[in-house]
């Protein structure tokens, strides 16, 4: 595992934490990051026996019910110096590529008035894919990119939060290509 980090972001701070979203791993890296994150998850999580107690104590939410459903509880959290965790894409992706952006993660920014904290994963979808049942021996590399405000994110991508979300997927998708140049010349 590797992690570069070339803003000295902290977290002390508290953002909305996007990542493109290719394993189960990913998740692993981003909770390492600081214990001051709560993950925004899929219904099927939320229900899972396995899974169910622990997210739920750790106060993790369903991103099925909407955003404005869970935006006081958001609320809460971020007055509590959480991070949220989203994942924009909304699933795993099947073959690596960067997904259609869904508009929640922009959405909170807005509302609560807090940065977005874009973060590229490269890796985990060749050590475990997303329908893949062994872990592969893989390079894991997690980037954590400058952290934009709510003003500076509008003035890049525009005013809403679909124009957001679909500026920020073709950024994701370059950047993700070049981790991926990068990482894969050596293999």
């Amino acid at each position: 595992y590797t992690e570069s980090n070339k803003y000295g972001e902290d977290f002390s701070k508290p953002a909305v934490l996007i990542c493109n979203h290719q394993s189960h791993l990913d998740l692993m890296p981003m909770l390492a990051l600081t214990p001051k994150i709560i993950v925004l998850t899929a219904d099927w999580v939320w229900k899972n026996p396995v899974y169910r107690y622990t997210i739920r104590k750790a106060e993790f939410l369903p991103a099925t019910y909407g955003m404005d459903a869970i935006m006081p509880q958001l609320k809460s959290l971020v007055e509590r110096g959480y991070s949220i965790c989203v994942y924009p894409e909304g699933t795993r992706s099947q073959d690596l590529s960067i997904g259609r952006f869904h508009q929640g993660a922009f959405h909170i920014s807005q509302t609560l008035g807090i940065d977005i904290v874009p973060m590229v994963i490269y890796g985990t979808g060749r050590a475990l894919p997303k329908h893949g049942r062994l872990l592969r021996k893989w390079l894991v590399h997690l980037e954590i990119n400058k952290r934009l405000s709510p003003s500076e994110l509008a003035a890049m991508a525009g005013q809403t939060t679909r124009e957001q979300a679909s500026w920020m997927r073709k950024w994701y998708k370059e950047r993700y290509t070049e981790l991926a140049d990068r990482f894969e010349q050596n293999v």
